[in-house]
């Protein structure tokens, strides 16, 4: 209000239309596009589209919130298979807000595609079906938690060193879609009592009720090498037969605490020498040790 209360629009100003109504496809549908320019293969999975009625309200930002802990939930098991080298994708995500068109929102699996893109969709829609049928667990969401308070208290702290940037962009998502910007002290306190209250039953009740069935566009963004690797049709089957898997409970791998499984045994000094070491020379790759004893008068160890 400060920079830009004074302002205002100038006469006979154009009305700002109303969201260009757009009608969701009532049964599966799939493309698959390619640019000799792509570096990746992109997956992007759509189940359904609603309007996105904004509010600007806390209750609304509960909302958003949730939205963003369950995302997060989703990427520590999506990470799994991050770390896994035979593993068909590289990254993946999963939002139940996700954006689409501006005013209208949708569910989103989406993840970076190596190799197989059936299998690629086999396993989202499987840490979906998972997720659905079983929820969560307990040390997910409490690391989640941890996480998101780490995060707000970091941005509080260096609130002062925020570019201006940012703070452009925040305002130009209110203006366009209403995005709350409560300002980042209201919002870390907001986040403290909204983690603290927040359940695992609400968090798996949220994803228990989301329709899986849902009308679902699959876009497959590929790369040259991969653009004929499989079809529309063949992306429609592979999304129907992994919905229609079976899916088993998500289970914490057992981290020891213990760096080694076993402690080495300890050593001893065979041989104590003195006035051994005349010099050293240090330069930039290398560390040169000159010695009396004409056995050990020069040793050079190589820095890589």
């Amino acid at each position: 209000k400060k920079l830009f209360g004074d302002l205002k629009n100038p006469p006979q100003a154009p009305v700002r239309p109303a969201l260009t109504p757009i009608k969701w496809h009532a049964s599966n549908k799939a493309k698959i596009v390619s640019d000799p320019e792509n570096t990746s293969t992109m997956l992007n999975i759509y189940l359904g589209m609603e309007k996105d009625e904004p509010e600007i309200t806390w209750p609304a930002l509960s909302k958003e919130k949730l939205a963003e802990v369950i995302g997060e939930l989703f990427s520590g098991r999506l990470n799994d298979y991050t770390v896994d080298p035979k593993s068909p994708i590289g990254s993946g995500n999963i939002s139940l807000s996700g954006s689409f068109f501006r005013g209208y929102k949708t569910t989103l699996l989406s993840a970076f595609v190596k190799n197989n893109p059936q299998e690629a969709v086999n396993i989202m829609i499987a840490e979906f079906l998972r997720a659905k049928k079983f929820g969560f667990t307990q040390p997910e969401l409490d690391r989640v938690k941890k996480t998101m308070l780490k995060d707000y208290e970091e941005l509080l702290a260096e609130k002062d060193k925020t570019e201006s940037a940012s703070h452009v962009a925040e305002y130009i998502q209110h203006f366009l879609a209403k995005d709350p910007i409560p300002g980042i002290e209201a919002e870390k306190n907001f986040i403290d009592n909204f983690l603290k209250d927040l359940t695992l039953e609400q968090v798996n009740k949220s994803i228990a009720a989301f329709n899986i069935n849902a009308p679902a566009f699959v876009l497959l963004n590929a790369t040259e090498a991969q653009k004929n690797s499989i079809t529309a049709d063949g992306l429609l089957t592979a999304l129907e037969k992994a919905k229609n898997q079976s899916v088993t409970a998500y289970t914490e791998k057992k981290i020891s605490g213990d760096l080694l499984s076993e402690m080495p045994v300890a050593g001893s000094i065979l041989k104590t020498e003195e006035n051994v070491l005349k010099s050293l020379e240090f330069d930039n790759r290398s560390i040169r040790a000159y010695s009396n004893k004409n056995y050990y008068r020069y040793s050079k160890l190589t820095i890589p």
